[in-house]
């Protein structure tokens, strides 16, 4: 079931020695400089317009800070253009050559249905892309998508605006797994959609009461193997976390992530508490 790891952000991981209170909102306080306070908030890139909330917290959070931190800067439009140079197979190889004939059809009808766009469109592109935007089919309505509010509101600020990889290497993740394995777990979007659905209503559900434990389960049982695990979260963790130190040390920083990276052993939360910052849950007045 990778699609879901997809659609919270490429990553997920969990160890149930670290349990979390429930929050999507951190505060990131810099122990020898008390004053310095940045945030971590846990983003999930497509969920409905109709169930997308910007909380009084949230938006006092950003404005307290100077810097927007996100996994890609979303604020160069060039960045767009490099995206699409990794969105295509290499060799030509397409998607018909990867699926029988019969679950192309099949894919092809659910793809009909639940976008009305045709899988002919998709052919060309690294199945992860397809299964990115099939995942349109469980969103009720537009999709929204924090990451880009946040970079918008950003920009309204004067905000400065970094990421904390480049498109390449978000795109290299993809890599790590072959043409074949895309497109079997893609298969299984159409093949358990019933399950698909639930498990995709109890991750919206898990992320707006904000519990990162909950959520980081369900994303960990859509995970095949410990490898997928390493490169999709611990590697990535660990890379982030000097750029992390780098950014609040020049500058109170708001640093948005996909919420499958904050939570367990290995996620961002308990990485910077052995770093020596107090990480903490920010809750609203309405919350308490």
């Amino acid at each position: 079931m990778i699609p879901f790891v997809t659609f919270i952000g490429l990553q997920s991981g969990v160890s149930q020695e670290v349990e979390l209170a429930n929050s999507m909102l951190w505060s990131v306080v810099n122990t020898k400089s008390p004053a310095d306070t940045s945030y971590l908030f846990g983003t999930i890139h497509q969920i409905s317009q109709k169930e997308f909330t910007i909380k009084d917290k949230l938006i006092n959070s950003l404005y307290k800070t100077d810097a927007l931190l996100t996994e890609m800067d979303l604020s160069e439009p060039e960045k767009a253009k490099v995206m699409k140079d990794y969105m295509f197979m290499k060799d030509g190889m397409t998607l018909d050559q990867l699926l029988s004939k019969k679950e192309y059809a099949t894919l092809n009808g659910f793809m009909l249905e639940g976008t009305g766009e045709s899988l002919t469109k998709y052919n060309k592109n690294v199945p992860f892309i397809t299964s990115s935007a099939l995942m349109n089919y469980y969103i009720e309505g537009v999709p929204a998508s924090y990451d880009m509010v946040l970079t918008q509101m950003a920009i309204g600020d004067s905000m400065r605006i970094s990421g904390l990889e480049s498109v390449e290497d978000q795109m290299s993740v993809m890599d790590k797994m072959s043409y074949k394995d895309q497109a079997k777990y893609l298969m299984e979007i159409v093949n358990n959609n019933e399950e698909t659905k639930l498990r995709f209503r109890a991750i919206v559900d898990a992320y707006k009461a904000e519990n990162l434990d909950s959520l980081s389960i369900l994303l960990d049982e859509n995970l095949h193997t410990k490898d997928e695990k390493k490169y999709l979260i611990t590697d990535r963790n660990k890379k982030w976390v000097p750029v992390i130190e780098s950014a609040m040390k020049d500058q109170n920083t708001f640093i948005a992530v996909g919420a499958g990276h904050l939570g367990g052993e290995l996620g961002l939360i308990n990485l910077l508490r052995k770093k020596g910052y107090i990480v903490e849950p920010v809750i609203d007045e309405a919350e308490e």
